[in-house]
């Protein structure tokens, strides 16, 4: 393949990947990626749903199910009183 499937698996070498881990980046991990890297900053929903093109939020919840679960009340309360992970 070349294009961008070419400078995924380049870039993905680049960065310490070993060719096997490389042949499992798609541009479908990119998406899931940045969905959860906007959402474990707090960035409101509705921006990430704009960034990814979304019209409803099942996909970004999915996504991003961890990383809420790990901002969520029950979490941040377990961490006030010592007992976070």
């Amino acid at each position: 393949m070349g294009g961008f499937y070419a400078n995924l698996t380049g870039g993905s070498q680049w960065v310490g990947m070993t060719p096997e881990e490389s042949n499992e980046v798609s541009g479908h991990s990119i998406r899931v990626g940045a969905t959860q890297d906007m959402l474990a900053l707090s960035i409101h929903l509705a921006s990430v749903m704009q960034a990814g093109r979304w019209k409803t939020t099942p996909m970004q919840m999915r996504y991003g199910e961890d990383i809420q679960a790990g901002l969520g009340g029950m979490a941040r309360n377990a961490k006030a009183q010592g007992r976070a992970r």
